[in-house]
């Protein structure tokens, strides 16, 4: 004969029998199981934030971590240089400057100075810094390096812009800032830099500037990562 057995709807079913053990569950969360214990739901996270374990044991989180932070982004016309202060700090570990389309006159070159009095004045001494640019045709790779800034991108013009990124480390601490990254400059060429800065300082603002002519156009973004 089978047997009857009643139901009790007014409490969760258990997860031992193949329930959840849960009444309610935060709106949007991410369930997460729990041993034998009630399934639970993370927080809800804000726009941008990732799923992160937070190992054995610990239920995961949204977090910030690896996520790109827009900063600030300039588009210059005509400008002498471009510079972001009361930007950078030690809430991120590393920024990166990505270049969109530059424009300029006829063989400038661009360079990055720092200041670590939040652009006050810009340091032009103890940078050790070059670049290395190889043509799509040629086997050859040249050089360019400089002492009084980091040296980022040669030989641009006004027909084809310069794209391309710079990540910078030690930025908003007391540290020996480093800067490397990538170049597609006109004609076509590859660039390579890399840099240090080597005396020590807190360094929270960047200042960018061609040697001969102005920034004619383009975009520059300043992101900011978080760790």
């Amino acid at each position: 004969m089978p047997t009857n057995n009643s139901c009790d709807f007014a409490n969760p079913v258990g997860v031992t029998n193949g329930g959840t053990g849960a009444a309610t569950f935060a709106a949007d969360g991410v369930l997460y199981g729990n041993t034998t214990s009630a399934i639970g739901a993370t927080a809800v996270g804000t726009a941008g934030q990732v799923l992160t374990s937070n190992g054995a044991g610990n239920a995961p989180t949204f977090t910030d971590r690896g996520r790109w932070v827009k900063l600030s982004t300039a588009t210059p016309s005509g400008a002498a240089s471009v510079a972001f202060t009361s930007l950078i700090s030690s809430t991120y570990k590393t920024y990166v400057l990505v270049f969109d389309d530059i424009l300029t006159a006829a063989g400038s070159n661009m360079g990055l100075t720092l200041s670590s009095d939040n652009g006050v004045s810009y340091v032009t001494t103890n940078y050790a810094s070059g670049n290395w640019y190889l043509s799509y045709n040629s086997a050859t790779v040249s050089n360019q390096n400089s002492t009084t800034l980091f040296q980022l991108f040669t030989g641009a013009e006004n027909t084809y812009g310069t794209s391309g990124t710079v990540w910078m480390y030690g930025l908003g601490v007391s540290s020996k800032p480093k800067i490397q990254g990538d170049f597609f400059v006109a004609e076509p060429y590859w660039q390579k830099i890399a840099g240090i800065q080597t005396a020590t300082a807190t360094y929270n603002a960047i200042k960018l500037a061609f040697d001969a002519g102005t920034i004619a156009s383009g975009t520059i973004t300043l992101y900011g990562l978080l760790q």
